[in-house]
C-alpha cells in the first residue's frame, strides 16, 4: 500500500501564489489524498485554502529561502513521508 505523499511549495508574492494554486489543483486531480504544504517568507502573500501554511523569516535571497523551506519541511514532516518539492509552475499530469 502506498503511503501519503507531502507536496511542498515555497512561494513569494502573488504571482507565484497564483501559479501554485494551479499546480496544487493539478496535484489534487492526480492525488486526491495529497498533503499539501506551502512555505513563504512574504507576509503579504495571500493564504490558500486547504493547504498547511508555514512562514519563514523574511529577507533571504530567493534560492536560499527556497532551501530554507525544504529543510524546514523535512524537519516538520513525519519521518518516512514521501516528500516532493514542487516549483509553483509545475503541473502534474500523472503520479510520480
Amino acid at each position: 500500500m502506498r503511503g501519503m505523499t507531502a507536496y511542498v511549495y515555497w512561494v513569494r508574492g502573488e504571482k507565484f501564489c497564483e501559479l501554485a494554486r494551479l499546480s496544487i489543483a493539478s496535484v489534487r486531480k492526480v492525488d486526491p489524498a495529497a498533503d499539501v504544504h506551502v512555505w513563504t517568507d512574504d507576509p503579504d502573500t495571500s493564504r490558500m485554502q486547504g493547504v498547511a501554511w508555514h512562514e519563514l523569516h523574511a529577507g533571504r535571497p530567493a534560492m536560499v529561502a527556497n532551501l530554507d523551506a525544504q529543510i524546514d519541511a523535512l524537519n516538520y514532516l513525519v519521518r518516512g513521508t514521501q516528500v516532493l518539492f514542487l516549483d509553483a509552475d509545475t503541473i502534474l499530469r500523472r503520479p510520480f
